[in-house]
């Protein structure tokens, strides 16, 4: 796709405002918008600086950089919001149910229940001059878990409240790289720790973790995925019904389940210019997932994909009793067909 002039496109953000689906990239000259992907429209009212991240609520997208907020209920019309001082730089921003966090290099969460007009700040862990004190953060389920580049955890089952330590992601040999939530679990890319002895395998690390298990005292746990189709360090997304991870060469792989990943069909290469960066959900003429590159472009590249479908056979006597469509998958460009065959002989044929 390409849009009306060239920047270092910071992020993609996406929200559904009333019935309609908008799509947005944004940098520190500006940004654009899109309902039908064909069309992208200047926005209006951001600040110039460098959009980094973006969370939305159910009215709501806000953007934030290193240290302004900005936010808009259409996609076309921002608004600078109330940024609080004296916290150090913002490192990440989730939403759930409605209430936004920031998490920030000196060890604070703020906390906004009327999106961003207002915030209040919960001090975390100390910082130490130098280390950023927290990086990332997700929420879902009724949880927040936000955590450092080393991968030690906070969590908070009342909506940013109160906070507790969680347990470490992987290792101490791990360090995150992103951290994101979909599909009832929370999902980190992680890579080998640099700085210590260790040489552990690039991977993924999920968790089931909701709000009744963490406010019941009970331990949140952490799975090493399977390896994915690369060695090489991802950062990745969740929407549509599925992950979907992209290494800075441009190699993707995909995943329901935050533990299974497989390669994405065509990669994309390290044909940026530059190399990937981060990569989001959004709506342009339909379902999509739009990765970013830290060059100036005004090209950027969009990735439609899905969750797939995934069905279950139950044997009875030797013979087919019962096919059961498990996940129905997402993102189809044309509506589906299901067949059923059983011993080469066709049964069932319909459009799904």
């Amino acid at each position: 796709i390409t849009l009306p002039t060239s920047a270092i496109w910071g992020v993609v953000g996406s929200a559904r405002f009333g019935s309609t689906n908008v799509t947005v990239v944004l940098s520190n000259t500006g940004g654009y918008f899109t309902t039908n992907g064909s069309t992208w429209t200047a926005c209006t009212g951001l600040a110039p600086v460098n959009y980094l991240y973006t969370a939305r609520s159910s009215t709501h997208l806000l953007a934030i950089s290193n240290n302004a907020i900005s936010g808009t209920t259409t996609g076309s019309t921002w608004t600078g919001l109330t940024t609080p001082g004296g916290y150090g730089t913002f490192t990440s921003i989730a939403c759930e149910q409605d209430v936004f966090i920031i998490t920030t290099n000196n060890g604070f969460v703020l906390r906004s229940v009327d999106n961003g007009s207002s915030w209040t700040a919960a001090s975390l862990v100390p910082y130490d001059g130098s280390t950023p004190a927290l990086t990332h953060s997700a929420g879902g389920s009724g949880l927040f878990i936000v955590c450092d580049d080393m991968g030690q955890t906070y969590e908070s089952s009342n909506l940013g409240v109160n906070w507790n330590p969680g347990p470490d992601i992987g290792s101490t040999g791990i360090n995150v790289q992103d951290l994101v939530y979909g599909n009832n679990r929370f999902v980190a890319a992680c890579n080998d720790n640099p700085n210590d002895s260790s040489t552990l395998s690039n991977r993924f690390y999920y968790t089931l973790a909701n709000q009744a298990t963490v406010a019941s005292s009970a331990i949140t746990v952490w799975q090493p995925s399977e390896l994915p189709p690369e060695s090489d360090q991802y950062v990745i997304s969740y929407s549509h019904g599925c992950f979907v991870a992209i290494t800075e060469l441009g190699d993707l792989a995909e995943s329901i389940d935050g533990k299974h990943w497989k390669v994405l069909g065509t990669q994309l290469g390290a044909g940026g210019p530059g190399s990937w960066v981060t990569i989001a959900g959004g709506s342009v003429n339909g379902p999509c997932f739009i990765p970013l590159t830290d060059a100036s472009t005004n090209q950027i590249r969009v990735i439609r994909y899905g969750a797939r479908a995934l069905g279950r056979a139950r044997i009875n006597g030797g013979r087919l009793s019962l096919v059961e469509l498990i996940e129905p998958g997402s993102g189809y460009s044309s509506t589906p067909s299901m067949t059923i065959v059983d011993n080469s002989c066709l049964l069932y044929t319909s459009d799904a």
